[in-house]
C-alpha cells in the first residue's frame, strides 16, 4: 500500500513538473508577447533555463545530494519557482521580467534532476517499476501543452503565467505529501 501511493504521487510530481514545461517551453513566450515584451528580448529571456542548466544546476543538485536534503530541496525549489513565475507576472517590462526569471531559472532547472534522483531512491527503496511512473511525466507534458492550447483560446494569453504558477503548485503539494511516506 506504501509502495503504491508513493508511486501515484510521484506520478502526480512529474506530471506537474513536466505539465509545467509542456505549458512554459510552448506559451511562455506568448504570454511575453502578450505583456508586449518585444521579440528581441523574448528570446534572451526564454534562454535563461538553458544557460542555468549547466551553470547553476550542477552547483544546487550537488550541494542537495552531498548533504543529503533531496526532498527537502525539491519542497524549497519548487516553492521557490511557483513564487518566482508569481512574481514575473506582475511585470510587463523586459528587464525586470528576465532579472526575475533568471533568479526563477535557477531554482526551476534543478527541480526534474532532482526528482528523477529522488524517485530513483523510492524504486531502491520500494520496489515499484520506474517506467510507468516517470511515463505520467511524458504524458503531462503534452497534455500540458495540448490544454494550454485550448485554453489561450478562451482565456487572455497574458494570464498564461498563472497557469504556470497554479500547475508547479499542485506538483509541489503532492512532493509535500510525498514526502510523508519517504524521507
Amino acid at each position: 500500500a506504501v509502495t503504491k501511493r508513493f508511486a501515484l504521487r510521484l506520478a502526480v510530481v512529474y506530471g506537474a513538473v513536466f505539465g509545467l514545461t509542456g505549458i512554459s517551453l510552448p506559451y511562455f513566450p506568448v504570454w511575453l508577447k502578450a505583456v508586449g515584451v518585444d521579440v528581441w528580448w523574448i528570446g534572451i529571456i526564454t534562454a535563461m533555463p538553458a544557460l542555468t542548466r549547466f551553470t547553476v544546476l550542477p552547483f544546487i543538485t550537488g550541494f542537495a545530494e552531498r548533504r543529503r536534503v533531496l526532498r527537502q530541496a525539491i519542497v524549497v525549489l519548487a516553492s521557490l519557482t511557483s513564487f518566482g513565475f508569481l512574481v514575473v507576472g506582475q511585470f510587463q517590462q523586459p528587464l525586470p521580467i528576465l532579472l526575475l526569471f533568471v533568479l526563477t531559472a535557477c531554482v526551476w532547472t534543478p527541480i526534474i534532476p532532482m526528482v528523477d534522483g529522488y524517485a530513483l531512491k523510492g524504486v531502491r527503496q520500494y520496489g515499484f517499476d520506474y517506467g510507468p511512473v516517470r511515463l505520467w511525466g511524458s504524458a503531462a507534458f503534452v497534455v500540458g501543452a495540448l490544454a494550454c492550447g485550448l485554453l489561450v483560446d478562451v482565456v487572455s494569453a497574458s494570464r498564461v503565467i498563472w497557469v504556470m504558477a497554479a500547475t508547479l503548485f499542485v506538483g509541489w503539494s503532492a512532493f509535500v505529501t510525498v514526502g510523508v511516506f519517504f524521507p
